[in-house]
C-alpha cells in the first residue's frame, strides 16, 4: 500500500525534455517555447526522489533517459502496429 517514485533523480525541464524527443524521434520538428521565466526567476523544475525505492526495493536507475525515449517510441510502434493487423 505504499507509493514509490521511480525513475530518474536526473533533473531535466520540460522544454529539454521536448528538445531530446524531437532530435531522437523527429529531428525535422521544432520544438517552440512560447513562455520563459520572469527575469532572475529560477525555472520551475519537478525532480522527484526515488530514494525510498532504491533503499526498500533496491530499484536503480539502468537505462539512461535518451534510450528509454528511444523504446518507449519502439514500445508504442509496435503496439499500434498489432493493432491495425
Amino acid at each position: 500500500g505504499k507509493a514509490y517514485n521511480v525513475g530518474s533523480e536526473n533533473e531535466v525541464s520540460i522544454g529539454q525534455l521536448a528538445g531530446e524527443v524531437a532530435e531522437l524521434l523527429s529531428p525535422q520538428t521544432r520544438v517552440e517555447i512560447l513562455t520563459s521565466p520572469a527575469p532572475g526567476a529560477r525555472p520551475a523544475r519537478y525532480v522527484p526522489s526515488t530514494r525510498l525505492a532504491r533503499e526498500e526495493l533496491a530499484l536503480e536507475e539502468f537505462t539512461d533517459r535518451r534510450e528509454s525515449i528511444v523504446r518507449t517510441a519502439d514500445w508504442y510502434r509496435q503496439t499500434l502496429a498489432a493493432r491495425h493487423q
